[in-house]
């Protein structure tokens, strides 16, 4: 196991802990909130609604010690306990995770409108580790 695929699998499980979470409102008309990746809204909202971002940045800061259970299972049976610090940062620092979303949506080669696509897209995070209504997250 790799630092990239944990740090991928603890990406998709804050977010969807902090989407189902923040108090997130999509709009039904044009954001389905089902996607396989997992329900992160399209690309358009994340740019365009800047109280969407602050949500997540604030329950990602304000729920770190989720993230570190997580993180602590994620890491359980593996020898890279050394990441685990470097790893809550990237998960609960606005100028890593969340940086890394506004540079994901914003790239127009990715011809994706989900943000959950875009980012699997991208290669930060490998679409299998999106939880969605069918399948189970950690704890």
């Amino acid at each position: 196991m790799t630092p990239e695929i944990i740090q991928g699998a603890l990406t998709a499980e804050m977010l969807r802990r902090a989407f189902a979470n923040a108090g997130i409102q999509f709009d039904p008309k044009t954001e389905r909130n089902s996607n396989v990746h997992g329900q992160f809204g399209t690309a358009e909202g994340w740019r365009n609604d800047q109280q969407r971002r602050q949500q997540i940045q604030a329950w990602l800061q304000a729920n770190a010690e989720q993230t570190k259970v997580v993180l602590q299972n994620l890491l359980a049976q593996t020898n890279l306990q050394g990441e685990f610090e470097n790893l809550v940062d990237y998960a609960t620092n606005p100028s890593r995770l969340l940086q890394q979303i506004d540079d994901i949506v914003e790239d127009d080669s990715l011809h994706q409108t989900e943000t959950e696509r875009a980012f699997s897209q991208s290669g930060y995070i490998a679409h299998v580790w999106f939880p969605n209504k069918g399948t189970q997250s950690v704890s």
